[in-house]
């Protein structure tokens, strides 16, 4: 699968979710636009923050699971050991800029 067939794949994915949860076009369009006039060189940055954050949301919503077989745990553990895997990576390039300024 080359990378636009992937992208292709997981755009189909994140609308049927989207579809299902019922996220409204109105706020898709209004974060598209947000991404596009966003000061950030990268919009990945602002993407990937915001996708944290309301992991981080589903996870916090979720804690009271008792389940010891619930494929959301699954999935919430391993994309929080990717969050904080990034944060920290993101912690450390901060770190490393600001010892070279000063």
């Amino acid at each position: 699968m080359d990378v636009l067939e992937t992208l292709d794949e997981e755009i189909r994915r994140n609308r049927a979710a989207a579809d299902h949860y019922q996220a409204p076009a109105k706020v898709q369009s209004i974060q598209r636009r947000d991404v596009q006039l966003s000061r950030h060189q990268d919009p990945t940055t602002w993407v990937t923050g915001t996708l944290q954050r309301l992991f981080v949301q589903v996870a916090e919503d979720h804690a009271g699971c008792a389940s010891l077989d619930c494929r959301t745990c699954a999935s919430l553990r391993e994309g929080l050991t990717v969050s904080l895997t990034a944060l920290q990576w993101m912690r450390g390039v901060e770190v490393a800029a600001t010892c070279r300024t000063a």
